[in-house]
Formats: C-alpha cells, sequence, structure tokens
C-alpha cells in the first residue's frame, strides 16, 4: 500500500532501505555522492538516462535548448529530424514522441491492442508502466 504523498518510487524505494536515500551529484566519475559514499547508478533515471548521467554532448544540447525555452507544449523544430534518426536506428517505420513515460505506455498499449485485436497484455511484474489503469 502506498501512503498519500509517496510516489510509487518513494514508497518501494522506502521498503528496501532504512533511511532515505538522497544523492548530493549525479556525474562523478566513480557514481553519486550520498553521506560521503559513492553510489553506482543502476536505475539510470527509470531507463531515461540511457547515456548515462552529465553526458557533454546532451549538457551542451540542453543548455542551448534552454537559452530559447524550457517547455513548449508542441512538437520542437528538429523533431522532423529526429524521428527520421530513430526509424533508421532501430529499423521502424514511424515513431510516436510523447510528454511523459505515461503517454506513451499508453500509447503503446493502444497501438498494440489495435495492431493485434486482443486486449489482454503481458506486464512485467513489480515495475512501474505508467500512471494509468488501462491494464
Amino acid at each position: 500500500m502506498v501512503r498519500a504523498g509517496f510516489s510509487r518510487f518513494s514508497a518501494f524505494t522506502a521498503t528496501i532501505a532504512t533511511q532515505s536515500l538522497f544523492l548530493t551529484t549525479s556525474h562523478k566519475e566513480n557514481g553519486a555522492g550520498c553521506r560521503s559514499n559513492e553510489y553506482l547508478d543502476y536505475n539510470m533515471g527509470l531507463g531515461a538516462l540511457v547515456v548515462g548521467h552529465g553526458h557533454p554532448a546532451i549538457v551542451q544540447r540542453l543548455r542551448e535548448q534552454l537559452e530559447n525555452s524550457t517547455l513548449l507544449g508542441f512538437e520542437f523544430q528538429g523533431a522532423d529530424k529526429y524521428v527520421r534518426l530513430l526509424c533508421e536506428r532501430f529499423g521502424v517505420e514511424m515513431v510516436k514522441l510523447s510528454t511523459t513515460g505515461t503517454e506513451a505506455t499508453m500509447c503503446a498499449i493502444r497501438f498494440a491492442r489495435a495492431f493485434t485485436g486482443r486486449d489482454k497484455l503481458l506486464k512485467f511484474g513489480g515495475c512501474f508502466h505508467g500512471g494509468h489503469d488501462q491494464f
């Protein structure tokens, strides 16, 4: 049971640790710092940090983008180039961009059900699949 005010991840963390773990930095070469200890981040932003913390090319590109805006609410200039790159890299014909992981899994469920004509889905137990109840 998750108490009010706890995210699913913080509730999970509380069950596996006797004290909460608050990291102070994420881009030290040997791991994240906390209480004078170092830790390896196997969580990696729940999958969002596939190139690691503080990758110089990504940090530089983020700085450039932040000078223009922080959130537009629409597709960004260059989205077409990004989508073509994803299609080429993964050998797919179409890509659906989304703003959040919840939105991404909701769309994936709808696409899968429409494509297969089936209602049942396979879900990995103990994992977070978005803040919706489509399962």
